[in-house]
């Protein structure tokens, strides 16, 4: 849609247009007071410099609150006075933000018409988990968007399933309780995408990548600085030892860890942990 208001002087009565205008209020009233090429908003070869605002008390002077505007030219003696009415800037703001009704309702109707069509295409089912969450990441990049909804979560889930798991015993059958778990996520988030209905607090099992027990609170800062060594492929592995062994020694991980653990074994194993403490 062509912007309609583009030379509209309707509001301030100027001799420019409400736009310029306003421009020019802005320049006067802050944003550039010691840059103002014009008194007026029309082209000028002078410069000006805008006093303190200050409220209008002569109730014979149209406005609420004037400046004064000082030229560089010498042949302007006198100052000129510039004032504003809260009233007509109030007109000139919704006048323009009306345009977006129109604008909103055709993305509302489109954005209907687009969860109706999703809804009715139906999502690949298939027993490999690995594949069905591959599958969800391309659903989520065509019915969210690339890159946002839920494409870390899923990736995460991805990379905790293709983990290489060479853990003691103990350990293995852990983790496998943990990924076994996963299976409930990963079935929300197919519904979620299925029925095109993602709720404002995350999916009720998000807390299976996401732990926010209590039980670890005091752990806080240790646990934020192992994600995001696990996390960030930038992040230098010197700065992360003491809170992995602050993690070791408080029983989160097990003593054997190390930074030569494969990152993903580690980042699978403290979810398991996490999550169990939940």
């Amino acid at each position: 849609m062509e912007y309609p208001l583009k030379k509209d002087d309707s509001v301030f009565n100027a001799t420019v247009p409400d736009d310029v205008y306003f421009a020019q209020i802005r320049a006067c009233f802050g944003a550039h007071p010691v840059d103002l090429r014009s008194y007026d908003g029309t082209k000028s070869t002078d410069q000006y410099f805008a006093s303190w605002s200050s409220d209008i008390s002569n109730f014979s002077v149209n406005g609420d609150y004037s400046v004064y505007l000082y030229s560089n030219n010498p042949d302007v003696a006198q100052p000129i006075r510039f004032s504003i009415n809260f009233t007509k800037i109030h007109e000139f703001t919704v006048k323009r933000y009306s345009l977006l009704t129109n604008v909103i309702s055709v993305i509302e109707k489109n954005n209907d018409i687009f969860i109706e069509e999703q809804r009715q295409r139906e999502i690949v089912r298939t027993s490999d988990i690995v594949e069905q969450l591959q599958i969800l990441l391309r659903e989520n990049s065509t019915r969210v968007r690339e890159g946002d909804g839920y494409h870390h979560d899923i990736q995460t889930l991805i990379k905790l399933f293709t983990a290489p798991q060479d853990f003691p015993e103990q350990e293995r059958q852990e983790v496998a309780q943990y990924l076994n778990s996963l299976h409930v996520l990963v079935d929300e988030l197919y519904e979620a995408f299925q029925s095109m209905t993602f709720g404002e607090d995350g999916m009720a099992h998000g807390y299976l990548l996401h732990s926010k027990s209590p039980k670890f609170n005091e752990l806080h800062y240790d646990l934020e600085k192992m994600f995001e060594y696990l996390y960030n492929p930038y992040f230098r592995a010197e700065r992360v030892n003491y809170h992995l062994q602050r993690l070791i020694s408080e029983g989160v991980l097990p003593p054997y860890v190390s930074l030569q653990t494969d990152k993903l074994n580690l980042q699978l194993m403290l979810l398991a942990r996490l999550t169990k403490g939940s």
